[in-house]
């Protein structure tokens, strides 16, 4: 009996660690099936709120006019949803912020916008009619479509070098109009980074020092650095939303560290082998080294306002692109038209690569490279102590090594927006 009672109750305890085994097992289950059904909603929340931003986006990419707004919106039936969407200018581009949430989920994507280059994908050459044409000489290539004055174009000599190749222009000639001009909202936003307008959040100014480093997100209120005196950047690392200015000079080295950021000064210059991503906004000059590599999206901007004060005084205003230098983005000289101006105000020195866009409202001396489109008032050449007018020597233009992708300024023919670069 007593054996039968101890069987019993093993059994039973048996039955027991079963049951709880069990139990805890379904409990398990039921709590990994609830777990899994709100990490599936949490996905479902993440992947949605993630489609509203991109449709921020959308939105500032479709609306040519630069706005800041918010909006409220149902999605897929989950209320409660809110996007907003704010622009507002960074250099040569815009920068877009969109902004989404989703009950508990917030995303936030931030985007810099410009131009497609969608007029006519084939010209690269719009010059105005100065009354002289356009000679060529040496090894020049021109590949593509171009507005030229209309006297045409001609093969010459430049210090007994012939021109070399059988076709003076590979693509179609037409009468040019005059280079097209840029909006008038472009323009404005020139003058203001170049004359110091720029925006300042007086939280974030602060007083340039050597030697340390400022890093700052775009999903942060911008910083302002500035100085009174000339600034030498040796080593430090400028990177994201971050505008330097100085009231004299800025100096970027070859061991600085220099992402995204602006640069504003009268004077601006990049040593030797400087490799970075910047926007160079100058109301007198930008001197560009040799052997730098300036990433894609970069500028070089200089506007000048003493051009219209001036008579007989020579131009001082320009920029220079170093021998072995590769620009890749775009270089914006604008000022009024000066009579009897003989010297460059941009220069493109050999075997330099400009992949983008040049915009020169005066003279631009080419000879070097550009993968892309050139808006000029005319070339001159300063050779072999003589003054060339319009000749191009060892120049070569050619839009087939412009990426498709490119987003640049924004010209009276290019109105519609593609995004250059997704900010951090």
């Amino acid at each position: 009996m007593r054996l039968l009672n101890k069987v019993n109750a093993g059994a039973l305890q048996f039955t027991l660690v079963v049951i709880v085994l069990i139990a805890t097992l379904l409990a398990s289950f039921v709590l990994f099936i609830d777990i899994h059904q709100k990490l599936a909603f949490q996905d479902v929340l993440s992947g949605e709120v993630i489609r509203l931003t991109d449709k921020g986006i959308t939105r500032s990419l479709l609306d040519f006019e630069k706005t800041t707004r918010s909006s409220n919106e149902s999605f897929y039936n989950i209320s409660g949803s809110q996007l907003g969407v704010s622009t507002e200018n960074w250099g040569l581009l815009e920068k877009v912020t969109s902004s989404a949430q989703i009950k508990n989920k917030a995303f936030s994507k931030i985007a810099l916008i410009g131009a497609k280059q969608i007029g006519n994908k084939s010209v690269v050459l719009y010059m105005n009619d100065t009354g002289l044409p356009l000679s060529v000489a040496g090894n020049t290539r021109i590949v593509g479509d171009v507005y030229l004055p209309k006297q045409g174009v001609k093969s010459t000599t430049v210090n007994n070098q012939y021109y070399n190749n059988t076709v003076l222009i590979q693509g179609k000639q037409q009468t040019t109009s005059g280079i097209p001009d840029l909006s008038p909202e472009f323009i404005q936003l020139i003058v203001d980074y170049c004359d110091s307008k720029f925006p300042i959040s007086g939280d974030q100014v602060t007083v340039f020092e050597a030697g340390i480093d400022y890093k700052n997100s775009f999903h942060d209120p911008l910083m302002t650095l500035v100085s009174s005196e000339d600034v030498y950047v040796k080593s430090n690392e400028l990177i994201g939303n971050v505008i330097l200015y100085s009231e004299s000079k800025i100096v970027l080295s070859k061991a600085s560290k220099v992402e995204d950021i602006i640069l504003i000064a009268p004077e601006i210059i990049i040593e030797d082998g400087f490799k970075g991503t910047v926007q160079c906004f100058a109301s007198s000059k930008i001197a560009v080294g040799e052997q730098v590599q300036l990433n894609y999206p970069s500028s070089l901007v200089v506007y000048d306002r003493q051009a219209l004060a001036r008579t007989d005084e020579p131009f001082k205003n320009y920029i220079d692109i170093g021998k072995n230098t590769k620009v890749a983005g775009s270089i914006v000289y604008y000022g009024f038209k000066q009579n009897n101006n003989l010297v460059p105000q941009v220069l493109i020195r050999e075997d330099a690569i400009v992949i983008g866009e040049i915009y020169c409202s005066q003279n631009l001396q080419l000879e070097g490279t550009v993968n892309g489109t050139i808006y000029a008032d005319k070339f001159v050449l300063e050779k072999f102590g003589s003054t060339y007018q319009n000749h191009l020597l060892n120049a070569t233009i050619d839009r087939s090594g412009l990426p498709k992708e490119f987003i640049g300024m924004v010209v009276e023919e290019n109105k519609t927006k593609g995004v250059a670069k997704w900010l951090y």
